[in-house]
């Protein structure tokens, strides 16, 4: 990957803090995240240890500013493979909420992949998931 270690680590912070949880099933996606994208696993993990504690001090304005900036510094076609990162982390606890799907859609859009597209991608992934739980805000 030419991104670097820290851009990749702010998408992936923001999915995990979406539904407020940081467990051990997260930590093992990471870890495979960074096999995938030939990064050191401790590095990656430290990096998004990092960006949660910066991100958890951001309002709600500022983390979407945050995550623009960032968007920025994403290096030719690898906006689909750090997307696929964030879906990971999305389904990795086995349970989708709408404030997952609500960064879902806000990352899909900074990195120039079409709700058509986030939804597909999503979808083909979720069939891999037969026991995911749906949350939904009603």
């Amino acid at each position: 990957m030419k991104t670097s270690i820290d851009n990749i680590a702010t998408f992936l912070a923001a999915t995990i803090m979406a539904d407020g949880n940081y467990d051990e099933a997260e930590k093992i996606a990471l870890g495979e995240i960074a096999e995938a994208f030939e990064l050191k696993e401790d590095a990656l993990i430290n990096a998004v240890d990092t960006e949660i504690a910066v991100q958890e001090k951001l309002s709600d304005k500022s983390l979407k500013e945050h995550l623009c900036v960032a968007s920025t510094s994403v290096e030719g076609d690898e906006n689909m493979y750090i997307f696929e990162a964030v879906l990971e982390i999305i389904l990795v606890d086995g349970i989708l909420t709408a404030d997952e799907v609500d960064i879902m859609f806000y990352i899909a859009d900074l990195l120039a992949i079409s709700q058509s597209d986030a939804v597909l991608m999503l979808a083909d992934m979720v069939k891999e998931e037969p026991e995911l739980e749906i949350k939904i805000n009603c």
